[in-house]
């Protein structure tokens, strides 16, 4: 072949090169042009300051292979600031620039919308977060036969220790400081359909807490956020609204006198409904207090007023300052030391409040009786045979008075004390509230230091239809799961035969 005809192959070779080069470029650049990562699905909420920005597009670039490694070679060891993106309301950068510049602003939206406050609907559509250490982890997700507490494995616990040690060299290239996963106390985190997996991690620092939110929008981890979470113990404000009861409630001073010697910076407000009983109270708050050295823990209000939950609460809420950090619980509550931290932890003023998914015990009577056993545990433990995560209860919360407040506290049910008489659906709405408002995060999330405790529960037929449909619910969940009720009608009917 001559030396001529050599070159004008290679020069043909050399153009279909350059051609299919371009081609590429084009249909990728297509694609990225059509790609919207705020594109919601059908009524799946999006945070307001991000909505009605751009098309609904296509998201099938996620399957090209180029353009995974594209976005893996772009966002190596690149860490997003969402704060500094917030301040500069970059929303559109990239669409004129290169494709790494809209990609990079892809991952950082996705980033975003995970963290941002959002409005909902409903109650049904909050994606609650599942608490985890290193070795095991309490997930939510509601069903029969489901572990409380599960041991990390497969993809889980390989993705867990990835953020871990990605948030370790996150906080060791901010610091300078020598850090490692040994310093990791525990996290929680959520996965959103169509977004991504939230993370966030809590470390030891010294004195100090240090607290870091990862973000994984399906691609690799970016640290939202990372700051420094002072050890101080800031008083919360425990309020209960009480009607006779007065046997559980020496139960609970009990326990909370033990909850004072592991923590002092706690106080209890008590409301209390009618005359039955009062003075049996007065004298229980009486002797408790005489036995503390320093301030009173237990401060008493009393009202004649019918009694309702809400109204109660609402009273409490209103005897203490505007930046009081609240504690609303239930006189059959079994609390630690360990939650009184995480109810610190995850509430923040003007940005989040803490609504924990109590575990509840089952009946202890008909444990024992299918253990074979007279003596309960010393202390509530998590099993599968000794309750379950009551995941359709938003009694207990903490959040500041403030927080409260801006969303209408239980000012109904003080207004009109016949809104919701007794016991149900308050809660419900004041966590619906805070769903809507769109300002507030609320963090839901399995809590293995808050316990409820079984007790007799009757359901009037003088409550309203949800109401007692609620408290039957709520009654039959509680007496023990659906594997021991069946062992116990399966002995009835052979004792039967």
């Amino acid at each position: 072949m001559r030396r001529s005809d050599a070159e004008r192959i290679l020069l043909v070779l050399l153009g279909i090169t350059s051609c299919s080069t371009v081609l590429l470029v084009l249909r990728c650049s297509r694609h990225i042009d059509e790609l919207d990562v705020l594109a919601p699905e059908l009524n799946q909420p999006v945070s307001k300051r991000l909505t009605g920005r751009d098309k609904a597009g296509e998201s099938s670039l996620w399957s090209d292979v180029t353009g995974r490694n594209m976005i893996a070679q772009m966002t190596k060891e690149k860490s997003v600031d969402i704060e500094e993106r917030k301040r500069q309301n970059i929303t559109s950068a990239g669409h004129n620039g290169t494709g790494f510049d809209h990609m990079l602003d892809f991952v950082q939206r996705a980033a975003i919308s995970l963290v941002d406050p959002v409005s909902y609907n409903n109650e049904f559509e909050v994606v609650p977060f599942t608490r985890f250490a290193l070795d095991r982890a309490y997930p939510v997700d509601p069903g029969l036969g489901r572990r409380v507490v599960e041991k990390p494995i497969g993809y889980r616990k390989r993705e867990m220790r990835r953020v871990i040690e990605h948030a370790v060299n996150s906080i060791i290239r901010q610091t300078g400081q020598k850090f490692s996963a040994s310093n990791f106390i525990e996290g929680i985190y959520r996965v959103v359909p169509g977004i991504g997996t939230q993370y966030e991690l809590y470390f030891r620092d010294r004195m100090h807490y240090r607290k870091v939110v990862i973000a994984l929008p399906n691609l690799l981890p970016f640290v939202v956020s990372e700051e420094l979470v002072p050890v101080h113990k800031e008083t919360v404000h425990m309020i209960m609204a009480l009607s006779q009861r007065v046997d559980a409630f020496q139960q609970f001073l009990q326990r909370f006198y033990e909850l004072v010697g592991q923590d002092n910076g706690v106080d209890l407000t008590v409301v209390y409904f009618g005359p039955a009983g009062l003075e049996r109270v007065q004298s229980l708050v009486r002797d408790f207090n005489a036995d503390q050295k320093s301030d009173s823990k237990v401060h008493l209000l009393t009202t004649n007023d019918t009694f309702s939950r809400g109204h109660g609460l609402q009273i409490g809420a209103d005897s203490l300052n505007n930046n009081s950090l609240l504690l609303m619980c239930d006189v059959d509550i079994v609390l630690t030391n360990s939650f009184l931290e995480r109810c610190r932890l995850h509430t923040s003023l003007g940005r989040s409040v803490y609504y924990p998914i109590v575990f509840s015990l089952y009946n202890p009577a008909i444990i024992a009786k299918l253990q074979h056993t007279t003596k309960p545990p010393d202390k509530p433990i998590i099993t599968r045979d000794t309750g379950f995560w009551r995941d359709f209860g938003y009694g207990m919360t903490c959040q500041y008075r403030a927080d409260f407040l801006s969303v209408g506290g239980f000012t109904d049910e003080v207004i009109s004390n016949e809104s919701v008489a007794g016991w149900g659906m308050e809660d419900v709405r004041l966590y619906r509230r805070h769903l809507n408002s769109g300002t507030l995060t609320v963090v839901r999330a399995t809590d293995p230091g808050i316990f409820h405790s079984w007790h007799e529960k009757s359901c009037p037929s003088s409550l309203s239809k949800d109401q007692y449909k609620g408290c039957l619910r709520s009654r039959a969940l509680s007496e023990a799961s659906h594997a021991q009720l069946g062992m116990l009608l399966l002995e009835q009917k052979q004792t039967k035969k």
